[in-house]
């Protein structure tokens, strides 16, 4: 489940909800392949108040053990290659779709003491014409602290 909060900004004045089903696939020692599945509705008003669209993605990754490239202080190193998208279901864009897709790597690091430190980072692109009209190119980006 996925739950957006309103920040009242120019960008954010709906909530959102996303109901998601996840499916996560460990091919042998190295290769995942992740799939995920939505349904977003926005609540409230604006221009987004009440659409609803279909959230979709699919991920491949390869993880690289310390043992194959050594890197000095990461436990691990994965390229990841993923597409996302998403289809307008009603709104004037009823059917509009948008798909991206992502080229990037995680980097976990080395516990510090009791903290698993790990960065991620892509190079966000669009590949269809809904994503062109709303995204040039991107960079993501995430630092995840396990404990």
């Amino acid at each position: 489940m996925e739950a957006g909060i309103p920040a009242s900004s120019a960008i954010s004045i709906n909530a959102e909800l996303v109901p998601k089903l996840f499916n996560d696939l460990k091919l042998g020692e190295h290769f995942s392949f992740q799939t995920v599945l939505g349904y977003s509705t926005f609540f409230g008003g604006g221009d987004n108040g009440g659409l609803q669209t279909l959230e979709y993605g699919v991920a491949f990754s390869y993880a690289i053990p310390h043992a194959e490239m050594p890197l000095p202080g990461v436990k691990q190193i994965t390229p990841m290659a993923e597409l996302s998208g998403e289809t307008a279901l009603n709104k004037a864009d009823d059917g509009q779709n948008s798909l991206l897709g992502s080229l990037g790597f995680r980097l976990d690091f080395k516990s510090l003491g009791d903290v698993d430190p790990s960065l991620g980072l892509a190079l966000v692109l669009p590949v269809d014409n809904g994503a062109r009209a709303e995204v040039h190119w991107g960079i993501a980006t995430s630092l995840t602290l396990g404990f």
